[in-house]
């Protein structure tokens, strides 16, 4: 399923989300591109608009994006985290989508804190799991467990780990751009 450049402009995003979710048959993959991300994920995760999300894009003069594709078997750049799994990630159009695989027995809290020098991540994410699952512990405590075919939108201030033996692959529209960096 392809949804592009809707959501910035539907009143309930996080409900759009939701929906497309449900619609989206087993096994389905769900592809969404906007070119506001910052309003978009500010409205999903429901975040402020300052901090949670990526600095706002300089355009080019003609303020459009040029039709472009990639592919992450030829990645931009990847980020290891601590040997147990990295990061690909796509620069595309005016946004950044990152694949994530984290291997088992990954945890946030001890394979990419280090890197980050945060309590709990502080990237808002809107992703997609491919496959295998994972779980999300908020700072508050509440907790999700995702898994393939799954849409997730997780805001600031949370840990992660995987769930299982098998490594969780997820693609990330929202929260890669400086995710993992050393």
């Amino acid at each position: 399923m392809l949804c592009t450049q809707v959501l910035e402009h539907v009143l309930d995003a996080a409900a759009g989300v939701a929906e497309l979710a449900r619609v989206l048959r087993s096994g389905g993959r769900l592809v969404i591109s906007t070119d506001n991300e910052r309003n978009l994920v500010t409205r999903v995760l429901n975040a402020p608009r300052t901090g949670a999300v990526r600095a706002p894009v300089k355009r080019r003069k003609e303020n459009r994006v040029r039709l472009e594709k990639k592919s992450f078997s030829s990645p931009d750049e990847v980020r290891p985290m601590s040997g147990k799994g990295q990061v690909e990630i796509l620069k595309v159009g005016d946004g950044v989508v990152g694949k994530a695989t984290f291997e088992p027995g990954w945890r946030w809290s001890e394979h990419v804190k280090p890197m980050a020098g945060t309590d709990s991540c502080q990237a808002a994410h809107v992703g997609f799991v491919l496959s295998g699952r994972q779980k999300v512990i908020m700072d508050d405590g509440t907790e999700l467990e995702f898994g393939p075919g799954d849409v997730v939108a997780i805001p600031p201030g949370h840990d992660g780990e995987v769930v299982g033996n098998e490594p969780c692959v997820v693609l990330d529209f929202a929260g890669m751009e400086h995710y993992a960096k050393a």
